[in-house]
């Protein structure tokens, strides 16, 4: 009965092992594997080029800015104009998936290639994801690790001049990010980008 009932569970299996037609090969690799050869990529990038990412809690803390923006990322010692803070990580997902998931949208970050990195929870993104904006302060830029139409393309964050232990890092998360929240122009913009 039992041989039975396992040969009968297997038909289904062997006639799609021998179907005449093979399966249509993926365009792209997925996304999980995607992730990965990032992730390698990304650490021999910084091998070969000597990079060394802050760390957090010796260089740099979460706290809260005391103001409306909630937590922030802040110096914990001087930093040099030049210096690699992070690369940006979160869950990695094709732009079609992001846009039907049901995250908010305020840590995703478009690499570019036709992928999202969403650091909305913070278990599975880095403490890059805490920078706050501002075009007037900014003090630190995002640079896109190699060619951005590579299948592993990458986010990474540098200081884009010296630091002062106790400063808030901010980028400037540009355009794109605020013109669905607040319009151009209006008085709520104007206090997001300059002050």
């Amino acid at each position: 009965m039992l041989a039975a009932l396992l040969l009968l569970s297997a038909r289904p299996l062997l006639a799609v092992i021998s179907s005449p037609t093979p399966p249509k090969p993926l365009s792209r690799p997925a996304v999980a594997v995607v992730s990965v050869l990032s992730d390698l990529r990304w650490t021999y990038t910084c091998l070969v080029n000597g990079w060394r990412p802050l760390v957090l809690g010796r260089d740099v803390a979460v706290r809260s800015t005391g103001d409306a923006r909630g937590d922030g990322l802040f110096a914990l010692r001087d930093l040099e104009a030049g210096q690699l803070v992070e690369r940006y990580t979160g869950v990695c997902m094709t732009d079609e998936e992001y846009e039907s998931c049901d995250s908010l949208g305020n840590y995703a970050f478009e690499l570019g290639n036709g992928v999202t990195m969403d650091g909305e929870d913070p278990r599975k993104s880095s403490f890059v994801r805490y920078i706050n904006h501002s075009v007037r302060r900014a003090n630190c830029e995002a640079f896109q690790a190699w060619d951005e139409n590579d299948v592993t393309a990458a986010v990474y964050i540098e200081t884009k001049r010296p630091i002062r232990a106790g400063e808030e890092l901010l980028f400037d998360y540009g355009s794109g990010y605020w013109d669905s929240r607040a319009p151009r122009f209006s008085p709520s913009r104007i206090m997001i980008d300059y002050f």
